[in-house]
């Protein structure tokens, strides 16, 4: 069974500014792989072919910007996977999950045009507190609208 979920990143302190959570997000795509601290709630739930999308929370916008096919179980940070990890929080995390598949979308997909369709936005007023945490799992149904969208 696939679960699905949603990866959220937020912007980074990074010797003295912020690094973008969309420039985080396009950095994990690039080298395949997602940070998670490893007291993060859910996390050993992940496993090899689920499916997730981006949310960025940042300075630039809030919204999804593309999404991945999970290749690992959570596992302990590999010196290489640590060699990319900048700004606070990453510098923080200690374990990752790889993918099989990972893209970024060239336009950010504001969350406000999914609060009356995804069924965990519906009658929330501030919708914004669902993505709090760095992980939330979501029903496929609600993925492939994000991602077709």
């Amino acid at each position: 069974m696939v679960n699905y979920w949603i990866l959220i990143a937020k912007d980074h302190n990074y010797d003295g500014s912020v690094v973008s959570a969309i420039t985080i997000i396009k950095n994990r795509v690039e080298y395949k792989f997602w940070m998670l601290n490893k007291n993060t709630p859910g996390i050993k739930k992940l496993k090899p072919g689920d499916k997730a999308v981006f949310y960025a929370a940042s300075f630039e916008g809030r919204g999804f910007c593309g999404w991945g096919e999970l290749a690992t179980e959570p596992h302990p940070l590999t010196p290489n996977q640590r060699f990319y990890a900048f700004g606070k929080p990453s510098i923080l995390f200690d374990f990752a999950v790889d993918f099989k598949v990972a893209e970024f979308w060239p336009r950010l997909k504001p969350v406000e045009e999914f609060v009356s369709t995804l069924s965990f936005l519906k009658g929330k007023s501030n919708y914004i507190r669902c993505f709090r945490g760095s992980i939330r799992a979501i029903t496929q149904e609600d993925f492939e609208r994000i991602i077709s969208k």
